[in-house]
């Protein structure tokens, strides 16, 4: 979010998009900003890695949408957002996972479906060049993905501050 504010002062009136397996802590993470914050949310995710229907109840409201067709998700998108296909304690659904997630690859005819030539990349890194993201994307003109990595770093650096002052401060 702090990425998306540098980008564009107004954030709440900008469309992000995640794309790829929505139940994961991201794609939930977003789902979550997305209902607290008042965010315009589109998940898209394959209906089987869509997050459970008493998640989804929790974070339904109008500002939030599911679907599982990429090219309908990405439609007027300010931010395109995706993570990793194969998280840690998955690699043995490995090459299926690949298989079905293929469709959701960030690629360029998907930024281009945006309709917005301005329309930004976002992944948390690490990135695996060659599925959830072309190769050459992460250096593309719709990459902002290295400034989000930087503001990742600031961002830590302010929550463990503010962790070891909150620890200090009780034991006065």
């Amino acid at each position: 979010l702090l990425t998306i504010q540098e980008k564009h002062e107004d954030w709440k009136e900008k469309r992000i998009c995640f794309l790829g397996d929505g139940d994961c802590n991201m794609g939930r993470s977003w789902l979550w900003a997305a209902k607290r914050l008042g965010l315009d949310f589109v998940l898209c995710s394959p209906k089987e890695f869509t997050p459970p229907a008493d998640y989804l109840e929790k974070v339904a409201c109008d500002n939030i949408r599911v679907t599982d067709d990429p090219k309908d998700a990405v439609e007027g998108c300010d931010f395109l957002y995706t993570d990793v296909w194969v998280s840690m304690g998955k690699e043995e659904e490995s090459a299926d996972r690949i298989e079905t997630f293929r469709p959701y690859q960030i690629n360029a005819d998907l930024m281009k479906a945006t309709g917005k030539p301005d329309t930004k990349l976002m992944h948390c890194l690490p990135a695996y060049r060659g599925l959830e993201i072309i190769e050459t994307m992460l250096e593309s003109k719709w990459s902002v993905v290295w400034d989000e990595a930087e503001n990742r770093l600031h961002a830590q650096k302010a929550l463990i501050e503010f962790l070891l002052n909150k620890t200090t401060n009780k034991s006065e």
